[in-house]
């Protein structure tokens, strides 16, 4: 049906003339090819998950990850074969004391272990689809010292890279409440962060600042870009012939993309690396780019490949975040007071940004930040000037046991950042509690605001009127009085 639909949508779309045909077979077009590529991604990931709970038995396997935790580390492990399966991961909570382990290692533990869950109730959160898609195959705890029959020596791997940077990163900056903060904002790795604090950033609104996204990215490839550019006209400024912009973004390409793959590659980092890979190829093409263009781009992109990313809260916050702040260009001020200016647009730039997320947040985590636009107004210009470029010289100075002094640095900026997240998250009222509402109000809701940031004349309007309804819908939501399951019964 897929391969019939497909091409008949495509052919009615390029022949016909008649712009509501056009239109109806452009939305029948995308949405089979959703259905196909869903379709696919399901049948080709081939994830073996685990049937029933295993209670005290030994596995053996290499270690893919390691978190710390407040109550210990959280292992990943990889290629363990159980009764004749072969599983690809399998996540385990371990609170042993003086665990040695290291990425790489291989190691045996006894373990007991359990299919990942289900939601609980309706339209609750999804494990068993998010551990899936993750190829996690199961879950579970072991209570004694997982034993290490073969010690990792050599870095192999992304992971075992980003793991050896996350130590630097601990022996530059002693404090664990710094260098938590300073791992979640080089490496993408928030799980060692304190729990309170954590809760604390995203009841201010400050924790995007953690989650590896676009203002993180823009940020390492823009600098790199002028840098390596200024770097070359130093060099070849006796050549005129050589197009040193070029240059610097064909070098800028390769450095964003190594730093997407030592963030961890999260939904967020990798929209923002399309769009930038979007923006240096044109330089590279010389033609211009559009952000709205790329934007597009890139989302198609990703939803071809990882389809599933559409319902993850990374995905949703960042690309409505994005399309807000592109559609808004023109409510940005220029002024030859340069400092008044960046206030004013910072302050346009985290109200527009807030605007665009709040439903997101509400539905997914069930708060809005209320203060958020204060504690970003303070805490986004200290990221942003000091904080990382900062990190990324340290990181580039790793190979050269150079990194202690701008690391030292971000350790400050990170005690900033958890102190103004803190401070802003214990005043009264500082966030409003959402009441779980369906999720097809936010999908009503985004149709609307999508209408009113990208389409023009009364089909704005109309889109304004669609997010102002939906709105009011979501805050009039009301708790059942009870909640059950078919299969699990009431709760």
């Amino acid at each position: 049906m897929y391969y019939i639909t497909i091409p008949i949508a495509f052919a009615v779309f390029y022949k016909c003339t008649d712009d509501i045909f056009r239109i109806l077979s452009c939305i029948i077009f995308l949405v089979v090819l959703g259905m196909g590529v869903s379709y696919l991604r399901v049948t080709n990931i081939k994830t073996e998950v685990l049937e029933q709970k295993q209670e005290d038995i030994w596995i053996k396997g290499k270690v893919n990850w390691v978190e710390n935790r407040d109550n210990g580390k959280r292992i990943y492990v990889e290629n363990v074969k159980i009764f004749g399966k072969i599983f690809d991961l399998i996540r385990l909570n371990s609170r042993a004391k003086n665990q040695n382990l290291s990425v790489g290692d291989y190691i045996k533990a006894k373990v007991t272990i359990f299919p990942p869950p289900t939601p609980v109730i309706s339209g609750g959160f999804d494990f068993f689809r998010f551990a899936y898609f993750k190829k996690i195959g199961a879950i579970g705890y072991t209570k004694f010292k997982p034993i290490i029959l073969e010690k990792n020596q050599k870095i192999s791997s992304i992971n075992e890279l980003r793991k050896k940077i996350i130590e630097r990163v601990e022996l530059a900056i002693k404090d664990g409440a710094k260098s938590s903060i300073a791992i979640a904002l080089l490496v993408g790795d928030a799980s060692s962060i304190n729990k309170q604090v954590y809760d604390a950033m995203r009841k201010s609104g400050t924790a995007h600042l953690v989650a590896i996204s676009g203002m993180h990215m823009a940020l390492v490839a823009g600098m790199l870009f002028y840098v390596i550019r200024f770097i070359a006209v130093m060099i070849c400024y006796k050549f005129q012939w050589v197009n040193t912009k070029k240059i610097a973004a064909l070098f800028a390409i390769f450095s964003s993309f190594a730093y997407l793959l030592i963030s961890g590659s999260p939904i967020s980092a990798q929209r923002a690396f399309l769009m930038s890979l979007i923006f240096f190829i044109a330089i590279l093409l010389d033609i211009r780019s559009s952000a709205i263009h790329s934007l597009c781009a890139a989302v198609t992109i990703l939803l071809i490949f990882l389809p599933e990313s559409l319902v993850s809260p990374s995905f949703q916050m960042s690309i409505s975040a994005c399309v807000g702040l592109i559609c808004s260009g023109s409510l940005y001020i220029k002024s030859k007071y340069k400092i008044f200016s960046y206030i004013i647009n910072v302050i346009i730039a985290s109200t527009v940004a807030w605007l665009s997320t709040a439903m997101f947040s509400a539905y997914h985590f069930h708060q809005i930040s209320v203060y958020s636009l204060f504690a970003n107004l303070i805490l986004v210009p200290i990221t942003e000037f000091i904080g990382m470029p900062c990190g990324i010289l340290g990181m580039l100075l790793i190979p050269f046991g150079l990194e202690e002094l701008p690391l030292y640095i971000l350790g400050y900026v990170c005690s900033i950042i958890a102190s103004v997240s803190v401070f802003f998250s214990e005043i009264q009222n500082s966030y409003l509690f959402i009441v779980p509402f369906e999720g097809y109000l936010l999908g009503i809701y985004s149709i609307g605001l999508f209408f009113f940031a990208v389409m023009g004349g009364i089909i704005r309007y109309i889109g304004l009127c669609i997010t102002i309804i939906s709105t009011i819908f979501i805050l009039s939501s009301k708790l059942p009085d009870v909640i059950g399951t078919v299969n699990k019964g009431c709760i």
